[in-house]
């Protein structure tokens, strides 16, 4: 069995995204493990008439199983991926966020079923540095706006002479 999910699935601002990183961790045997990252309708292709899970809730884990009676070529040799890693231990694939629908795919290297992995995923987000000069300006605005509305008020009333502020009481 393949674990196939898209990164849509983790991406919450597609453009304010720059660079996404997958990172895959075997955890149950020596044999090398692919990542790789192609775009969703070749994967459906090289994995079409294959057994495989695609991930269709990342928070709780829920998979949807795919049957098929084939054995996918190797990923090695598949023309498809924008980016990939094959070899044993600790695979990362990165690439910058691109436009469309793509799909990550976590397999044993040599197209046999049963992977045991931990993925993890992590993108930059180049925005936020803007966002928080925005933020911060704007909060330096309201608080000199915050001042300038206690400010005006205590120097106009400290100005008044005594009589007229007990005539007014």
């Amino acid at each position: 069995m393949h674990f196939a999910g898209t990164p849509d699935d983790v991406l919450l601002a597609e453009r304010a995204l720059g660079d996404i990183r997958i990172r895959v961790t075997d955890l149950g045997s020596e044999n090398p493990v692919f990542v790789g990252i192609a775009p969703s309708s070749a994967v459906e292709r090289y994995l079409e008439g294959t057994e495989y899970a695609t991930i269709t809730d990342l928070a709780s884990g829920a998979v949807a199983v795919h049957q098929g009676p084939g054995v996918p070529m190797l990923p090695e040799n598949a023309d498809v991926w924008t980016v990939s890693s094959i070899g044993v231990g600790i695979r990362t694939v990165a690439w910058p966020d691109q436009a469309g629908d793509w799909t990550v795919v976590v397999m044993n290297a040599d197209g046999s079923p049963g992977v045991d992995v931990r993925a993890e995923a992590g993108v930059t987000a180049p925005t936020l540095g803007w966002l928080a000069w925005v933020f911060l300006t704007a909060g330096v605005v309201l608080l000199d706006d915050a001042v300038l509305l206690v400010a005006i008020p205590v120097s106009r009333a400290s100005r008044e002479p005594a009589d007229t502020r007990q005539r007014a009481s």
